[in-house]
């Protein structure tokens, strides 16, 4: 279960990471005032974050955070697909740093990315839940044995769809008289 877990968490966490920079880089959200002169702004008006001349440190919040979130939902999708324990490393390391990242930037941009750190610190708790339940000298051999057979039964089993109806003359729906 921790495994499908980290694998959904993984995916949701790229799927927000490129949804959160598509937002900060085309919804109007940076607001501006048309006037130059020092009267009040009677008409304020928003534009889009890649429109207002965005500095380099800002390009590279961006696209780092962005960055840190894939790689992290990589190794998420890799580790949960394959288990390779190395995989891991880009997850956890991917998490922390984005966690970070997202604190230093909750006063602007870091709050967009938050839903997306949430899902990748998600994944790495899956994957540290499934390490430690390995880890656990009190599992018998049998136990262990028993739920990886059930995980692969489980990941084994699908859902029959109509294709699979269709091909097999010996359903109900096919049975004539």
């Amino acid at each position: 279960m921790a495994r499908k877990v980290e694998l959904g968490a993984g995916v949701a966490a790229g799927v927000l990471s490129i949804a959160a920079l598509a937002m900060l880089l085309f919804a109007p959200l940076v607001p501006y005032c048309p006037q130059t002169a020092e009267t009040p702004c009677a008409q304020v008006r928003y534009t889009a974050l890649a429109q207002t001349g965005l500095d380099l440190a800002g390009w590279a919040y961006l696209l780092g955070m962005t960055a840190l979130l894939l790689t992290g939902a990589a190794g998420a999708v890799i580790e949960a697909r394959t288990g390779a324990p190395r995989a891991a490393v880009p997850l956890w390391i991917g998490a922390a740093l984005a966690l970070a990242g997202c604190a230093f930037g909750a006063r602007a941009a870091g709050l967009v990315y938050l839903p997306a750190v949430l899902a990748l610190c998600l994944a790495t708790y899956a994957s540290l839940l499934r390490r430690m339940r390995a880890w656990d000298p009190e599992r018998t051999e049998a136990e262990a044995e028993a739920e990886a057979e059930a995980e692969a039964e489980a990941e084994a089993v699908s859902m029959p769809g109509p294709m699979d109806a269709a091909a097999d003359p010996g359903t109900s729906s096919n049975r004539s008289g």
